[in-house]
């Protein structure tokens, strides 16, 4: 007889293959490489896993997805999996949202803590120094109407390289390391 928590080794392993990796690919081949890739490769090396393994409801609990289908997240597989790599993902998301879905269940995520989010697009005026005081202060930012080159002074933020300064967490943002909070 299974213990009762023989599947989690092998249930994180696929959520944290998951979470690393296919977060920018469409439904049809996330579920292609969940199948045939993760499961698959679970099962050749004999690692308990559920049976019925699902990456969202893994790592999110029922009541939290209702929560965020009153927020206006669709209640489907693929959006479900958007927002819980959105919201327990180690890296910040870059979302592709031509209907806006996305970004109008940010906002309504983020909706009561109004004086620590902050909306910007690249033509907003003292653009970078709104990003690097939101990065001092820990406000949430949501930068949309982005084009497919992103300023390369982003790049440390988006790519999270934080260093550790005495007691202080430091970004270098634009031309200055800036506080991270």
């Amino acid at each position: 007889m299974e213990e009762k928590y023989s599947y989690i080794v092998g249930d994180s392993l696929m959520t944290a293959a998951f979470l690393s990796y296919a977060g920018p690919f469409p439904s049809e081949y996330r579920e292609s490489f969940l199948q045939e890739e993760l499961l698959g490769k679970v099962k050749s090396l004999k690692i308990n896993h559920s049976k019925d393994y699902n990456f969202p409801e893994f790592l999110v609990k029922p009541v939290d997805f209702i929560k965020w289908g009153l927020k206006g997240l669709p209640d489907d597989q693929f959006s479900k999996e958007n927002g819980v790599l959105v919201r327990k993902g180690r890296m910040f998301p870059l979302m592709i949202d031509p209907q806006l879905q996305g970004n109008r269940w940010i906002r309504e995520m983020e909706k009561e803590s109004k004086d620590k989010f902050v909306i910007l697009d690249p033509q907003t005026d003292n653009y970078m120094k709104t990003i690097e005081m939101s990065v001092a202060n820990g406000n949430v930012v949501l930068l949309q109407n982005l084009e497919e080159e992103i300023d390369s002074s982003l790049e440390p933020l988006l790519n999270k390289t934080i260093k550790k300064v005495a007691d202080r967490f430091m970004i270098y943002l634009g031309d200055k390391d800036i506080r991270y909070n």
